[in-house]
């Protein structure tokens, strides 16, 4: 079985001090979008409030209610475009290793449709922050391009 690389890009967030880059996944399987608590601290953002949550999770499982801190925090365009602002729900851990796209993969294919990928290179750092949902139309165009090999990028706003 080949390998799938899912939908990851890297943006900015700034709390008004500081800036710092972080590595997203976009899950349009999850309602809510989330931060990882370590990047809420390293940010130092405020928490807004809090919710107790249940996840339901693949197969049907649940976890118990959890609190979840909430910050709201604002994001760059991913194109042309103003600052918009998301709710993130605080979490311990977002997922486990998440491989990124090879540079010499396909990147000769890329440029020629003129989609640019921010998360490219080797290893698998840590997913910070995950766009659900609530925010993926605002990431997603729809725009769709068959590659060699299947890779079917979804486009940026523009």
């Amino acid at each position: 079985m080949s390998e799938v690389v899912l939908m990851t890009l890297i943006v900015e967030i700034n709390n008004g001090v500081s800036k710092r880059k972080v590595r997203c996944l976009l899950d349009s399987g999850s309602q809510r979008s989330y931060i990882l608590k370590s990047a809420a601290e390293a940010l130092n953002l405020k928490s807004t409030s809090s919710e107790n949550i249940t996840h339901t999770l693949f197969e049907g499982a649940t976890t118990d209610a959890r609190c979840h801190k909430k910050y709201s925090v604002k994001l760059p365009p991913l194109g042309k475009g103003t600052l918009f602002e998301v709710d993130f729900l605080e979490q311990e851990v977002i997922c486990g290793n998440m491989p990124r796209l090879p540079k010499e993969q396909i990147l000769k294919e890329l440029k020629r449709h003129k989609i640019w990928i921010s998360d490219l290179g080797d290893g698998c750092p840590k997913i910070e922050m995950l766009l659900g949902s609530d925010v993926y139309s605002k990431v997603i165009t729809g725009g769709v391009k068959q590659l060699k090999g299947g890779f079917l990028p979804l486009s940026t706003q523009n």
